[in-house]
């Protein structure tokens, strides 16, 4: 019998995206990295994610940035992530790190109550 594959965070992309569109009516969020194969049948990777530290999800909530970088329960994040999140800080933009949709919903409703 084959083995379980374990969940990675790629696996819970779309569970974020599902949960998070709804309850805010001014958000757009997309996948950030997407892979897609060329006409020769070759692998690369789209998006923005080749920008080191980007997060996973992109996109703009309330007219402001937004990035979510999604980590699985013992995930932490790396050190070019920290040097990001402090970069779109600084520009405005939110940044959130969470391990769940709740937990992503609940910083990203913070960072716009302080904002407010």
């Amino acid at each position: 019998m084959a083995e379980a594959r374990r969940p990675r965070e790629e696996d819970t992309y779309n569970d974020y995206l599902l949960y998070l569109q709804p309850r805010f009516p001014r958000l757009r969020l997309w996948i950030n990295g997407t892979k897609y194969r060329d006409e020769r049948g070759v692998w690369h990777n789209g998006g923005l994610k080749d920008a080191h530290g980007m997060a996973d999800l992109v996109g703009w909530v309330e007219g402001r940035w937004l990035e979510v970088e999604v980590k699985m329960p013992s995930g932490r994040q790396k050190l070019r992530q920290e040097q990001h999140q402090a970069l779109v800080e600084s520009h405005g933009g939110i940044y959130v790190l969470a391990k769940s949709p709740a937990e992503a919903e609940a910083k990203i409703r913070a960072a716009l109550a302080v904002r407010s």
